[in-house]
Order: C-alpha cells, then structure tokens, then sequence
C-alpha cells in the first residue's frame, strides 16, 4: 500500500478528496478519544482490584474474631450507595414526569396539579425527592444499635440487590485469579462449576426496568393525590421491594466458595515459583495470580472449623459482605461498576464457523466499502458480560483486510 502524496497548497483538494480527508480526521479523533477513556478506565479498575486485593490481605491479619468491615464504614456505605440509588431514581422519576402533559382529568398519565409547584422553573423537585429517597433507602438498611454489624444471612439480606451484587463479584475475582492457575481439563471444569453455582445462588425474577417501576407508581390514584414527596417515598419503597434478595441467597453464595475451597487451595499451592521469570512471561503471570489467590484464600479461611463444612457458608458470605462493602465505602458515591475491558482486533478475513458461507473480507464488510477498505460508524461502544471491549455490527473504525 503506497502512502498518498502530501498536500499542496497549490493544488486543492476535490470535493470527494475533500470529504475523505474530512472523515479521516473525524474517525482519526474518535479512535483517539475511545483509546484514551478505554486507557482511564482500565487505570481506575486497576487501582479498584489491587485496593481489594490490599484490604483482604490486611484482614487477614486482624485477630481472631476482627472484622474487616466497621460500624464507620459500613455507615459510609450505606451513605454512598443510597446516594447513587436515589440519584437514579429521581433521573428516572424527574425523566417521566417531564412528558407528562399538565392534568386535565382523571387521566393517570397526566401530570397532578398537586406536584406542578414543585416542577415549575426554579423548583427543587430534584432535591426533595432526592433527599426523600435517599432517607428511606437508608432507614431501610439500618442496623439495631443492639448489633451495629450484619451477621447472619438474614441480616445481609437487608441489603437488597447492590450489596449482593458487589459481594458475588468478589467471589467471580477469587475464581477469575483460579482460572489463571488452571491447566487441566478438570480443573477447569470444576472451576466453571464454581462459577455457574456463583451465578445460580441467585438470579433476579424481574426485570429492573425501571421507567416500567416509575410509571406503575405515577398511575396509583393514591400517589397521585399526596405531594411529590411522598411519590418519591413510595418509589424508594418499591425499589427496595423489587430489589429484595433473600437470605438462602447469601447462603448459597457463600457455600459456593466454601465447597470449592479444596481445588481453590490445589491451584494456589500448584502454582510454579516464577524464579525471575520475564514479567510479560505466562510463568510471571501465573505467580501473580498465585499470590492473589492465596490472600484472597487466607482471608476468606481464617475461621473456625473446616474449609469443606457447608455450616460455615453463613461466616463465608459475610466474609464477601465486607469484602466489598469496605471497599465500596472508600469510593465515590457515582463509581462506575468494577468491569475491565480489552480492545481486540482480528482480521476482516478471520474465518468463523457461525458464518461459515461469509469466508472473504469483501463478504463480511458491510457500509462503505471501497476495496478490502471499509467504513463503519457507532455512536458508542459497549461493554458485553464477559468484560470485552468491542463494537457491535458497526463500528467507527476502518478495518483492512488481511
């Protein structure tokens, strides 16, 4: 491929020559600005994974019957945490109310004429419901002074979904760290196993939808009738009894970790010494993860009785507990949620046996295409569940085939 030749002040650019230079500037700039948010990201996730590496080793250190998690911290969590939750809510509360047309009858898409005050320019709408919401979100996950800390399965529960959530994804890092050590086939099919009890402890029966929540709540006569206040305690309560988890959950989610315990310390104890080995090598990586497993290991171990009793899986789950909601405690109330992504690229001419008929790059690029050259364009990129970067049917780069 020769380079195109320079341009001349002399000599100007056509109208196609033009537009082509126009769009590879454009494409230029975004490819640009995605690789440095890609590059924040992937710094910010780091920082979050060794934060939770560094406080699972300091636990493991505290004295027999030492929590990790506090009352302080735990109070800073449930402050951060309601403060998201509430922010969302009001966005999506405040987003339906703003299409809806001023009342003019029993209509219960309408907007009630009690609310409208509050709503006008200049209102604080946003604060009150706000402040509404985040109030019983936190009544809500109050402890009794009697026991400032959450202990048993039930009390965990309390928590709802988000609490879930963060504790089952410090249960996928512990396992993600063993998948590194894996060699055999049976290692990683009991991993997989593992994993796949992980994601069975629990699955929400519902979906979140939450502009379905809002509008259900906006069309109860009842609602309607009171003062916007009172609508935005209401959707907090729903939220919170959408986002119920209960107790068995947190059960199975420890038990999960505690029946893998033996082939969690297999992999660990297995792992190679890296002997100076190359930091890019597989050998260095591997001493990495090994280290990481067996913090992580030690941390979640150091309790009474055998790793293997399934009596133990309630200690187990609040040991994830406040894993993670120590962690979530030191960070800010809008933290994006802990996934990291890759960027890969392949070959347009890259065979795939789920479109095995598709076999050349001038067959599989679809928009403008020009040659084996083709244009693509996507408003954003997205991030699947297995923690990939990558663009959907289109994208905004220009790929060339091989």
């Amino acid at each position: 491929m020769h380079e195109p030749p320079p341009d001349n002040v002399d000599e100007p650019l056509g109208l196609i020559d033009g537009l082509l230079k126009g769009l590879a500037a454009v494409t230029t700039q975004s490819i640009a600005a995605d690789l440095r948010a890609i590059r924040a990201h992937q710094d910010c996730m780091e920082a979050r994974t060794d934060a939770k590496l560094r406080l699972a080793e300091l636990a493991a250190t505290l004295r027999n019957g030492t929590r990790l998690l506090t009352p302080s911290l735990l109070t800073d969590y449930r402050t951060r945490e309601a403060t998201k939750q509430a922010q969302t809510l009001t966005s999506a509360l405040l987003r339906r109310l703003s299409t809806c047309p001023p009342e003019s009858g029993p209509a219960t898409e309408s907007l009630p004429k009690s609310w409208s005050a509050e709503l006008t320019v200049g209102g604080d709408a946003d604060k009150v419901c706000r402040q509404q919401i985040t109030a019983t979100i936190l009544l809500s996950w109050s402890q009794p002074t009697a026991q400032p800390l959450p202990q048993s399965p039930a009390e965990l529960a309390r928590f709802g979904q988000p609490a879930y959530d963060l504790a089952k994804g410090c249960a996928l890092t512990v396992i993600r760290a063993a998948f590194q050590l894996a060699r055999s086939d049976a290692d990683i099919a009991a991993l997989a196993e593992v994993t796949e009890a992980i994601h069975r402890a629990w699955r929400p029966t519902a979906s979140s939808d939450l502009s379905v929540l809002v509008r259900t709540m906006c069309s109860r006569p009842a609602i309607r009738q009171g003062s916007l206040e009172n609508a935005a305690d209401q959707l907090a309560a729903d939220y919170l009894q959408q986002s119920t988890v209960p107790g068995d959950a947190w059960e199975r989610l420890g038990a999960a970790l505690v029946n893998a315990y033996p082939t969690l310390t297999q992999l660990a104890a297995s792992a190679s010494a890296d002997s100076g080995a190359p930091t890019d090598s597989l050998l260095a990586r591997d001493h990495v993860a090994a280290g990481q497993l067996e913090t992580y290991l030690s941390y979640l171990g150091t309790y009474p009785g055998r790793a293997d009793d399934s009596r133990d899986a309630p200690t187990m789950a609040w040991k994830l507990f406040d894993l993670a909601t120590t962690q979530r405690a030191m960070l800010p109330a809008d933290a994006e949620i802990e996934q990291g992504l890759e960027l890969v690229q392949v070959s347009a001419d890259t065979r795939s046996l789920l479109a095995p008929d598709w076999q050349t790059a001038q067959q599989k690029l679809t928009g403008m295409r020009l040659h084996h050259f083709g244009a693509f364009y996507k408003r954003s990129w997205r991030a699947n569940a297995g923690g990939r970067r990558r663009a959907g049917p289109t994208s905004d780069r220009g790929h060339a085939a091989r």
